[in-house]
């Protein structure tokens, strides 16, 4: 298979009279995605599972799914995000809060949310007000197995602390929230599936909910510094995450499955399309300004990106640096072979639907429009 085939096909009249550069989201792709988890979850675990969708990774497509009626919860870390998921139609019962700084946690803590608590200090918090307490509270683990500064540690007992802490002062504890980063081979959920159940069995936990976060893998290039990072199918993930659950669970009433599948619904969905303004050429290479910079493509700086120059036939590949717009000398989105290429050529980047959007800013130019591609 050809790589461009999990990304949006371009053609004229996507690109004809818009002005440049701007983000181009193909409803389709995330509508496929999105299916695909569904059904391969519905398969592993049964009905009860919840497809959440974290606003971070591109707050425009988070407001589209309600409006397309796409059954997803929204997954939030900050105050603003919250209150950009109510304001997309999100009720509280379809809302959970993760995130160390949750600077409404007060006023959420009356509304039926789901609030994993990151650290002591929120979870001394809900103890003082507990009163109030009208969310379902669950913690964030995390593990040695895949290291992260979130939430509390399954090895060294800062989890069984909280679990005294929350048991002392009769809040329950509804459910177990973990989050891996999305290069996080399949096998590694699997150990931390069995990890969470050690834990449950432990501490005799009754679970409304079971949340594993960590994006999933979209089909861009690995980040710098992996050498190797196989892609894996949804499917391996939802399997590694479900055959110890569900041996554990065989005779136990289910908890809901949370997947928090962000960058897999996402990130092949959109491209961003900008024009040529300039060229220097050397022997057998050439320099390109664009109209778009780095700073509307923060995914330069974690993985090199993949472009194509639209509508260019087979021309010889030269050695080739993209430059950006901006008054920075290290404004580079690429480096690396190809065709040669002419003032207003169009030049497509692909896999940028994660992230890019939320983190484009207004700096030297205006923040990036949008387009949605609903065909």
């Amino acid at each position: 298979m050809n790589k461009f085939d999990n990304f949006p096909k371009i053609n004229k009249k996507d690109v004809e009279g818009r002005e440049t550069p701007f983000f181009l989201i193909d409803q389709s792709i995330i509508k496929t995605r999105y299916e695909l988890i569904k059904k391969n979850l519905t398969k592993s675990w049964g009905t009860k599972n919840i497809i959440a969708y974290s606003f971070k990774t591109n707050y425009k497509i988070g407001e589209e799914f309600k409006k397309q009626k796409i059954e997803t919860y929204a997954e939030v870390v900050s105050k603003m995000e919250y209150q950009k998921a109510k304001t997309a139609g999100y009720p509280d019962s379809q809302i959970i809060y993760n995130g160390p700084n949750k600077e409404n946690l007060m006023e959420v803590l009356k509304y039926p949310t789901m609030i994993n608590l990151d650290n002591f200090t929120e979870l001394e918090t809900i103890i003082k007000h507990k009163k109030n307490i009208k969310s379902m509270i669950g913690l964030r683990l995390n593990s040695e197995l895949k290291a992260s500064r979130f939430g509390f540690n399954m090895e060294n007992g800062e989890v069984e602390m909280a679990v005294k802490k929350l048991n002392k002062a009769g809040i329950k504890i509804s459910g177990l929230h973990i989050h891996l980063g999305f290069f996080t081979p399949p096998k590694t959920y699997k150990l931390i599936s069995k990890k969470i159940i050690n834990f449950i069995q432990d501490n005799n936990l009754n679970l409304e909910y079971i949340d594993f976060g960590g994006g999933f893998p979209s089909h861009g290039n690995k980040p710098y510094g992996y050498k190797k990072l196989p892609y894996c199918l949804v499917n391996d993930y939802v399997l590694q995450i479900c055959k110890p659950l569900n041996k554990f669970y065989r005779n136990k009433n289910k908890p809901f499955l949370i997947l928090e599948p962000g960058r897999f619904l996402v990130d092949d969905s959109t491209i961003l399309a900008s024009r040529v303004l300039d060229i220097k050429t050397g022997k057998n290479s050439q320099k390109i300004i664009l109209d778009a910079t780095n700073n509307m493509l923060s995914s330069v700086w974690f993985r090199p990106q993949i472009i194509k120059i639209f509508g260019t036939k087979s021309r010889k590949k030269i050695s080739t640096i993209i430059y950006g717009s901006s008054c920075q000398e290290d404004d580079i989105l690429y480096q690396g072979k190809l065709p040669t290429i002419k003032v207003g050529d169009l030049v497509i980047f692909y896999c940028v639907g994660a992230y890019n959007q939320n983190m484009n800013g207004d700096f030297i130019f205006p923040k990036t429009g949008h387009f949605f591609k609903k065909n």
